[in-house]
């Protein structure tokens, strides 16, 4: 999560070399404490030429289950470059108002809303701190995350160790960066993304967005992962 002062240093930094500004925000209200940035605060300082686009979406902190629904805030020189691609689409009516209506909640500080954002929050963090805690005592380097339904970690005492591709197999492969994936689903029934997808070299991320009987099975698999080593 940045603060002010981290947000005001990159897109001061941006604003100096002439760069394109995307803000991803799709998690944004979903972070574990209420660490927040003021983004129009901080283009109120900058050269008003700064381009900057703003990537959304509602279906998680609106808990609007099926509806999936992201935006897109553009700056006023792409707009007319994002009209002509070929097979934009708009939503559909129904789509538009259900997000309306959800945003009105929002806005108005629903009780009844506020309160299952709340518990969701809570829920991700306490995951957060449990797939921590098990992946550290199976010999991962972890990242901690300040928000969001994922985390980054490294499989630190399994890289560069040979193991078996699958359980009860003699087939032997050594655990490379670009092998990780395979080889944890096939012992552990767990799809995670390797460092190829993340672009951070040797570091995985996992995502605990599921129903709780899903990721208490997820949890017990990981936690048995370890015996590869063996």
């Amino acid at each position: 999560v940045y603060s002010n002062e981290e947000m005001d240093a990159l897109l001061s930094t941006c604003a100096e070399f002439g760069a394109k500004v995307i803000i991803d925000t799709s998690f944004s209200g979903l972070e574990y404490s209420s660490t927040t940035w003021d983004l129009n605060k901080a283009l109120a300082r900058l050269d008003s030429s700064l381009s900057v686009s703003l990537l959304g979406c509602l279906s998680l902190t609106m808990l609007s289950g099926a509806l999936k629904l992201g935006f897109l805030v553009l700056d006023q020189s792409l707009v007319d470059a994002f009209n002509t691609l070929p097979g934009l689409s708009k939503p559909h009516s129904t789509v538009k108002y259900a997000a309306k209506k959800m945003l009105a909640l929002k806005e108005e500080k629903n009780s009844d809303f506020l309160d299952a954002v709340s518990v969701t929050i809570k829920t991700l963090e306490g995951r957060s701190k449990r797939l921590k805690e098990v992946l550290e005592k199976s010999g991962w380097e972890v990242i901690e995350p300040s928000g969001g339904i994922s985390m980054v970690a490294k499989p630190k005492a399994y890289l560069n160790k040979r193991v078996k591709v699958k359980a009860g197999e003699g087939e032997e492969v050594e655990l490379t960066d670009s092998k990780m994936r395979d080889v944890f689903l096939s012992h552990t029934g767990v799809c995670l993304n390797s460092g190829s997808w993340t672009g951070i070299p040797g570091y995985c991320r996992f995502t605990f967005a599921l129903e709780d009987s899903e990721f208490d099975k997820a949890i017990e698999s990981i936690a048995q992962f370890k015996s590869v080593l063996a």
